[in-house]
């Protein structure tokens, strides 16, 4: 059985990225043994450290463009891409940083008519897990 948790990265005291941890329960006899599976960062340390140094600590950082529209720009990449995992942190992001329901909204029929309807029938699927029931 496969069970995952989100685990939120906060940088300066910034929520900035959801990662994943899964936990893998064994079943041996009748004892139950649980181990921890480790983040692609805690695995691969080096990809962590960009992430956070040039990513966050540098890219997002730069006054070229304002942390909402980052994030704008942001959530149309992921959803035109199709990266699931990476959008749904990314979303609330971007509500973190001023993007309001209504204008995620706007950007998912935007994505049905240039990366495909899948992409944005996804996105909306994801969009709905985040704002959470109404």
């Amino acid at each position: 059985m496969l069970l995952r948790f989100g685990a939120w990265v906060f940088i300066r005291g910034e929520v900035l990225s959801c990662s994943t941890i899964a936990i893998t329960t064994h079943t041996r006899g009748d004892r139950h043994m649980a181990q921890k599976k480790p983040t692609v960062y805690e695995f691969i340390p080096k990809l962590g450290q960009l992430r956070d140094d040039v990513l966050f600590g540098d890219v997002w950082e730069h006054p070229d463009l304002s942390k909402r529209d980052r994030s704008l720009i942001t959530v149309a990449m992921l959803a035109a891409l199709y990266r699931t995992d990476e959008m749904r942190g990314h979303m609330q992001r971007a509500l973190d940083n001023g993007v309001t329901q209504t204008e995620l909204k706007g950007l998912i029929t935007h994505v049905a008519f240039y990366a495909g309807w899948p992409c944005a029938v996804n996105a909306g699927r994801i969009a709905i897990d985040v704002f959470g029931p109404k």
